[in-house]
């Protein structure tokens, strides 16, 4: 198990909410219920944007993002959310140097569709359903549409994350960056872990 599952089972208390669990849930307890735009063979699947959750206030002890900001074209709004709904956060958010200059990349999720477009896919859930960990475990795709499913879009600095975390205004019960390992031309792979809750 990595540094951030490993990190996400540690701070999470359940009830949770796993916030963009895509097709493989960081294996929670079976109360977790799990949100994503597409809808998966998961117990409690939900599919929904992370911008707008369809949960009342304080409805579970603990919202995960693991990996997902970098993902959402608003970080703060996601985050903001997810305090409306849970007293705790517990975040992995992925230091994704490939995009280029620190900031929103909007461009990158085009490319990444061309890419798929490309390979011969019309649609994104036909390329979905063609990798070997989602055969058996697609439900539903909400069309991109409605809402595109961005690949990272985002590429934090240590400085944005301290800015999202005041912005949204709770205790931090920890904070850290943790090694991940090395792709394959040797850079180095970092997230942060971050725990947050209500005061």
């Amino acid at each position: 198990m990595s540094n951030r599952l490993k990190f996400q089972h540690r701070f999470a208390i359940p009830p949770i909410l796993n916030v963009g669990s895509g097709e493989n849930p960081a294996e929670f307890d079976n109360s977790t219920v799990h949100l994503d735009l597409d809808k998966w063979k998961h117990p409690y699947s939900v599919q929904a944007d992370a911008h707008s959750l369809p949960f009342k206030e304080d409805s579970f002890r603990t919202a995960v993002l693991g990996d997902v900001l970098e993902h959402v074209v608003d970080p703060l709004q996601v985050l903001l959310e997810a305090k409306r709904v849970a007293h705790r956060i517990v975040l992995t958010i992925f230091e994704e140097w490939r995009l280029g200059s620190p900031g929103l990349h909007l461009e990158a999720a085009e490319r990444k569709l061309n890419e798929i477009k490309k390979l011969g896919f019309a649609k994104y859930e036909d390329y979905i359903l063609s990798l070997k960990p989602c055969k058996g475990k697609f439900v539903s795709h909400i069309s991109d549409e409605v809402f595109p499913h961005t690949a990272h879009i985002w590429q934090f600095t240590d400085e944005h994350i301290r800015r999202l975390v005041e912005a949204v205004d709770m205790k931090v019960i920890h904070f850290e960056k943790v090694y991940e390992g090395h792709d394959d031309e040797g850079h180095p792979w970092f997230n942060w872990l971050i725990c947050l809750e209500k005061y």
